[in-house]
């Protein structure tokens, strides 16, 4: 990323000698960053022929979007950058809004 945008968009993203402007291309560009770190083999993966799990405890929790954009713009901004390399800065203070829908559902159906 090259610098601070002083809205809360992402700022530009660099693509070899090139820079994404629009939010499409930056979406674009982190999907493909993120997948190409992923390692989970679905090769062998079925999906569920139409039953439901039993119920548990965790079906009457839910995820909200607010609430995980609260805790994105809670992050301590002093810790140094995680394993996927994005700087908590990044999550607290330009774009905390931006991926807290997409995290809210991963988290609801990781439950």
């Amino acid at each position: 990323m090259l610098g601070y945008a002083h809205d809360t968009t992402v700022p530009s993203l660099k693509d070899g000698s090139g820079l994404i402007e629009d939010s499409v291309g930056k979406a674009e560009k982190l999907n493909r960053f993120f997948t190409s770190h992923s390692n989970i083999d679905t090769s062998e993966a079925k999906l569920l022929n139409g039953t439901r799990a039993p119920q548990t405890v965790t079906d009457n929790i839910v995820i909200l979007c607010e609430k995980v954009e609260d805790i994105l713009k809670n992050l301590n901004t002093n810790k140094a950058l995680s394993s996927d390399g994005i700087s908590p800065q990044i999550l607290n203070k330009i774009c905390p809004h931006e991926p807290a829908p997409s995290l809210a559902k991963i988290f609801q159906l990781s439950l």
